[in-house]
């Protein structure tokens, strides 16, 4: 019986060997425009601008394109998700002492963008129901060319 074992277990391993090349050479299904997507920001630049070698990895970054729209970790957010996003963010890191939410928003405008929608964050930012006050802008420490920054 001790001897047939290394036999079963290679009767074994075939099945679930051909199950892992079958769904590896799958074409992975196309995207939707709505989903993940690599955002080519042009951002402003800031000579007193500090360039952060190790930013905090627990900040919510929420990019902004020209046209107004908002992405978070890449994927188009409509301003209602962007909101719920905030709050359960700021639920989640909300300080009891103080009421405040200790979450990092960090800003990524197009150097284009309209004011009135960094505004809107802001101003979603110190609600009463987030509070959240660590609040950072993304900006070019360099002159580099613009539109190369990509979040």
């Amino acid at each position: 019986m001790r001897q047939n074992i290394p036999l079963v277990l290679a009767a074994l391993s075939i099945p679930v060997l051909i199950l892992f090349v079958l769904s590896g050479s799958r074409r992975p299904p196309q995207r939707e425009e709505s989903e993940v997507r690599l955002l080519k920001l042009a951002l402003p630049d800031s000579a007193s601008a500090d360039y952060i070698e190790n930013p905090d990895p627990q900040r919510l970054v929420i990019g902004i394109t020209r046209d107004g729209s908002m992405y978070i970790s890449g994927a188009l957010i409509p301003d209602e998700r962007v909101i719920d996003v905030l709050a359960v963010e700021a639920r989640l890191s909300r300080e009891r002492s103080s009421g405040l939410a200790n979450r990092l928003v960090c800003i990524m405008a197009d150097e284009g963008v309209d004011v009135r929608h960094v505004r809107k964050i802001l101003n979603w930012c110190r609600s009463p129901e987030i509070r959240i006050w660590r609040i950072e802008f993304a900006t070019r420490t360099d002159p580099g060319p613009v539109g190369t920054d990509a979040y």
